[in-house]
């Protein structure tokens, strides 16, 4: 890793907003777009580059969890990471669920929401 768990961890959260932003924005028809193949690309590539996003977030934060553990500790790490990984999403769905609604637009109105939740909430593991 010649960047960093620190530098992949910021360049995945702020690209992961931007792009939460960018597909928030074409999805709610802020940025009209008439061309439905050229629809189709956008949000094709917008859903690649915020899985690469994603990548670069877990794989960092599972890289520093395991550097900061100590010898025979560091399976017991990584399944408490993951169990907050899978305790994390549902805390997220219950809030825009409470916040958005689950039902007509709502699911579109929360694309501003995690986008600024990622922004905020990035820089967690790297403190």
């Amino acid at each position: 890793d010649s960047f960093g768990a620190r530098f992949a961890i910021i360049v995945g959260g702020i690209g992961n907003s931007v792009h939460l932003t960018c597909y928030w924005m074409i999805v709610t028809e802020r940025w009209k777009i008439s061309n439905m193949n050229v629809l189709m690309f956008l949000l094709s590539v917008l859903g690649v580059l915020i899985f690469v996003g994603c990548a670069l977030v877990t794989g960092s934060v599972f890289k520093v969890i395991v550097e900061s553990c100590g010898k025979g500790t560091k399976g017991k790490a990584v399944g408490c990471a993951k169990g907050y990984v899978g305790v994390g999403s549902g805390v997220y769905v219950c809030l825009f669920s409470a916040l958005f609604g689950s039902s007509g637009s709502g699911g579109a109105a929360g694309g501003p929401a995690a986008a600024l939740m990622t922004t905020m909430m990035m820089p967690l593991p790297s403190i």
